[in-house]
């Protein structure tokens, strides 16, 4: 596990975060999920429940975070398990490895229910085969992929976007498995969060976009200036950006900011300066505008300016 990993699940498995962005995604924001009724469950010890369906597949992938959580609405108690995963990099085989996941905490499920009743002797027939009886219930398991990466999500949403086959009269046969994504970049308005992982969301939309970093940090400059030192540590490793600790149990990070948006222009600068020296030597072997525009992927007008800039 890298340390960005290590990072992301810690900071996550606060039960105020790991409430808040439930609430977020199922509930709109509104404050159904309680951080005080939220019971860590430990997913090494629900894979080692099914070890031997899925032998040591099942005890290596675990997944980051899984609590029980009792939700009361409607005059209705509910217990439900809640799982996030945190991501740094899109993963392209998402919905099978959280499949695997939810599916372990079933058969947990089930094997602690049909140990119950290897216990007290109590099924017949059927049930007995089963090791479980037809009024036996489980917990529903939801499971929030984090995404906490600058760019946009380009990975699969869905078992069905990774089958080559697109055949709905196959399909249909098919049970579908969706991802639930919190994604930065889609995420419309913050202050349906109540906690600090606002504005880690918040600098992660900004992505790579320095006017919108420059905008943020003015607008929120006390935010970024008195910030947990966890909650810059996530940032620090997800968008490689520094922070300076001050005498009181907050950090700023407006330094850092500035330093990384400093760098981020520097960069571009760079950048700008190797493709406008690419496209001079493309157009000074004869290539044609639009032969240029089509190698180095950039439109034609951009190829004009650099050569009208470049007094070519």
């Amino acid at each position: 596990m890298g340390s960005s990993d290590i990072i992301t699940k810690k900071y996550i498995a606060d039960n105020e975060r790991f409430a808040d962005i439930f609430n977020y995604y199922i509930f709109d924001g509104e404050k159904t999920i309680l951080p005080e009724q939220l019971v860590e469950k430990n997913p090494i010890e629900l894979a080692e429940v099914v070890k031997k369906d899925f032998g040591a597949y099942a005890t290596e992938r675990v997944r980051d975070v899984l609590k029980e959580a009792v939700i009361k609405q409607s005059g209705d108690t509910l217990f439900i398990l809640l799982g996030i995963e945190n991501q740094s990099n899109v993963h392209y085989a998402m919905p099978i490895r959280n499949g695997l996941y939810d599916f372990i905490d079933y058969i947990s499920q089930v094997g602690e229910i049909a140990k119950e009743h290897k216990k007290r002797k109590d099924l017949r027939d059927d049930e007995f085969l089963s090791g479980f009886s037809k009024y036996d219930k489980i917990k529903p398991v939801i499971t929030l992929v984090v995404y906490f990466g600058t760019e946009e999500w380009d990975g699969p949403r869905s078992l069905y976007d990774m089958f080559a086959v697109k055949n709905e009269q196959i399909l249909k046969y098919v049970s579908d498995y969706k991802l639930n994504l919190v994604i930065p970049c889609e995420i419309n308005d913050f202050e349906k969060f109540e906690t600090d992982i606002k504005y880690v969301f918040e600098f992660l939309q900004a992505g790579r976009d320095k006017e919108k970093i420059q905008r943020l940090m003015e607008e929120k400059y006390d935010i970024f200036s008195n910030m947990p030192e966890e909650t810059a540590r996530v940032l620090q490793v997800c968008a490689d950006v520094k922070y300076v600790k001050k005498e009181e149990e907050t950090v700023s990070m407006c330094q850092g900011l500035k330093d990384w948006a400093e760098e981020e222009r520097q960069e571009g600068m760079k950048e700008g300066h190797s493709l406008s020296i690419k496209v001079i030597k493309e157009l000074k072997q004869g290539s044609s505008v639009e032969a240029v525009a089509e190698k180095l992927n950039i439109s034609v007008d951009e190829v004009e300016e650099i050569r009208e800039a470049m007094g070519e």
